[in-house]
């Protein structure tokens, strides 16, 4: 029973040895992701379908004999992704976290925050990225920024 379960391990390392695949962390709803490139099955005008797994990331995976690809996800295959190209290396596995909404972010405030330390009340200003409020899979670094 061991000897079984180990030769099942080791045939899903050999199965993924020699792949590229990128994770596409996107909840598309009723739409589907595909993935277009500069080679391979996928072309910049058309994508190849990418599998949708658990927790909404989509997978797609590619032989290594293509090289270096250059790609990007899309959204019903017409609606490419914000920003510039995802440049993968032959073997890679990586996570990208696409949007694909208007590419510039936007400003919320918060009119009277309390601060008993000073006890006053000031205007907040926070700035959100483009893609906040679409992708909440991605996450993103903070800057704390104070006039005093």
């Amino acid at each position: 029973m061991r000897l079984i379960a180990i030769t099942v391990l080791l045939a899903g390392l050999v199965a993924d040895a020699g792949a590229t695949t990128v994770r596409i962390h996107y909840d598309a709803g009723k739409s589907a992701i595909s993935v277009r490139s500069d080679k391979g099955p996928m072309t910049w005008s058309k994508g190849a379908a990418a599998s949708l797994g658990a927790d909404k990331v989509w997978t797609y995976t590619w032989p290594d004999s293509l090289g270096a690809i250059q790609m990007k996800p899309a959204l019903a295959d017409d609606k490419v992704s914000i920003g510039g190209v995802y440049k993968l290396a032959a073997g890679a596995s990586i996570d990208i976290y696409p949007f694909f909404g208007a590419p510039f972010g936007k400003l919320s405030i918060v009119p009277s925050f309390a601060s008993p330390q000073l006890n006053n009340s000031r205007k907040l200003r926070i700035y959100l990225p483009a893609s906040y409020d679409e992708n909440r899979a991605k996450r993103y670094p903070v800057l704390y920024m104070h006039d005093a």
